[in-house]
């Protein structure tokens, strides 16, 4: 929902030297208070088939400049805020990013993902809130950014959001803290996402396939983003991933723009960032 590519087009990232996350909290909670907030989607395409599966839910907050602001620095505003505050603005920024959802889900007939932290499943209001919602359709992915304080909680939490109907994912499995103990421990879950930087290193190409069987054997389906290239495309095939997610398949853009495809449309393998993929 917030941490999503820093290369998006659409943003202008802060540099080094730009970088304000702690004393850029009042403002952010000010600006998403005033619905200064859009969503974008980017296609996850099923590689057996080559058409959209899903798409991902990706929040932009438009700054006090008037550009984008980078999500990665939203997140890290965010976090700095004290609990009392954290929480319900994450529980509003997630409301109203699950509405949006369910919009698309409703024209498109395909799922929709969104990433909530992790801490997120251990607040009852949150879970009382997405409960509230029939969650047929959504997928949500969780997002571990720090170690989860009180598993038994997220467990109990992921079990009643599956029979609401929502399915789960782990987002960035075998970086940070989602581990395979975590995939062993938590009721099942639906999907787990690789980052395709795992792969970065030869060592990391070799441990694709037997990561992703690892994945099977849990019972979960396997997504792989970060892919930008037909390279990257070959060895997440390879590697016996059942879904892709990157700009080699398209960039976030609002719902209904022609860079965003629209099923049954197939994708137009070897899209770049700059190229939009056929919508037809």
């Amino acid at each position: 929902m917030l941490h999503k590519p820093a290369q998006d087009p659409n943003i202008t990232p802060f540099g080094p030297a730009k970088s304000r996350t702690v004393t850029h909290a009042i403002p952010l909670s000010a600006m998403v208070a005033q619905d200064a907030t859009t969503v974008y989607f980017q296609p996850i395409v099923d590689l057996r088939t080559d058409r959209v599966f899903a798409y991902e839910a990706l929040l932009r907050v438009r700054g006090d400049s008037g550009q984008w602001e980078s999500p990665g620095n939203v997140l890290a505003a965010i976090d700095a805020l004290p609990s009392l505050r954290r929480l319900p603005l994450h529980r509003r920024i997630l409301e109203r990013v699950l509405l949006r959802c369910f919009d698309v889900y409703t024209e498109s007939g395909r799922s929709v993902a969104v990433n909530l932290p992790a801490t997120l499943l251990e607040d009852a209001q949150t879970v009382a809130m997405l409960g509230h919602h029939d969650g047929s359709g959504i997928i949500l992915e969780i997002l571990e950014t720090a170690a989860i304080g009180n598993l038994p909680a997220v467990s109990r939490s992921v079990a009643i959001l599956r029979d609401s109907g929502y399915r789960v994912a782990i987002d960035d499995y075998g970086t940070g803290y989602s581990t395979a103990s975590l995939l062993a421990t938590l009721p099942p879950v639906d999907i787990v996402k690789i980052d395709l930087v795992f792969a970065a290193t030869e060592r990391g190409r070799a441990m694709l396939p037997a990561l992703c069987r690892v994945i099977r054997a849990a019972g979960a389906g396997v997504i792989v983003e970060g892919i930008e290239s037909a390279d990257g495309d070959k060895l997440v095939r390879m590697a016996g991933a059942d879904f892709g997610q990157g700009y080699f398949y398209g960039v976030p853009a609002p719902f209904g723009s022609a860079k965003v495809a629209r099923p049954p449309a197939p994708i137009l393998m070897g899209t770049t960032r700059n190229t939009p993929i056929g919508a037809g």
